[in-house]
């Protein structure tokens, strides 16, 4: 049985699997780069745990504020493309419909421009940009927020970066939420100052019988933060 599809339905089946190849593709690179490099310390294999996939933080004394997981936000960056493009194709046909005419060939361009320009955006972002991001450098927190579009993709401007000295952070600690169903616990890594609580970083899905094993991982990973920030190395 053959599919009898004009033009555009063509061109949307087309870059829809473009779309997923190069989820797909980038996902499987991203798990490539994982493993190249030097070898992990035992502290920075602690910091992974909370570092959500973002290649760039590998080997960092760095974690993400991140609740979803690489695959995850790939399939949010498409999704939000995907969406996009279906909201201008919406906007170039309703008016096309109603003048009894087809969509002219610019509204079809600018659609999949938008379909490839907010992929690309969106995938860049999924590896690299995480919503909040946390780091130690030299007896400094550095924390980095960015703006919200979808899911865990931010918008493609610059986010806002605060400078903490070592004696601005009065403790940085795990904080656990217990589960109260099947695998729907959380555990966080919080920055108290005087004047407010930073929520550096996020795990979630933590099932009932990984829950001590998991606060443990998480307050040693929160005590050797403190421990390189007020070293000041």
């Amino acid at each position: 049985m053959r599919l009898n599809l004009n033009d555009n339905e063509r061109s949307a089946f087309h870059y829809l699997a473009l779309g997923v190849a190069v989820t797909v593709a980038v996902r499987v690179l991203a798990w490539v780069f994982s493993f190249i490099g030097p070898a992990l310390t035992a502290d920075q294999r602690l910091l992974a745990d909370f570092q959500q996939g973002y290649p760039l933080l590998r080997g960092e004394m760095a974690v993400a504020g991140s609740g979803a997981g690489l695959t995850e936000r790939m399939m949010q960056a498409v999704v939000l493309a995907v969406g996009v493009a279906l909201v201008s194709a919406l906007a170039q046909a309703i008016p096309a419909w109603r003048q009894r005419r087809p969509p002219t060939w610019i509204g079809t361009l600018i659609t999949r421009v938008l379909l490839v320009a907010v992929l690309v955006w969106g995938v860049f972002a999924a590896l690299f940009l995480p919503l909040r991001q946390a780091e130690v450098q030299r007896g400094e927190l550095v924390w980095i927020t960015r703006s919200k579009a979808f899911g865990e993709i931010p918008w493609p401007v610059p986010g806002t970066r605060t400078v903490l000295a070592a004696n601005e952070v009065q403790r940085i600690e795990a904080v656990r939420t217990m589960t109260t169903g099947p695998c729907n616990g959380e555990e966080h890594l919080v920055a108290a100052t005087a004047k407010d609580t930073l929520q550096l970083s996020t795990r979630i899905g933590i099932c009932p019988e990984e829950e001590m094993r998991g606060l443990r991982d998480a307050s040693a990973t929160a005590a050797l933060l403190e421990r390189e920030l007020h070293s000041g190395r």
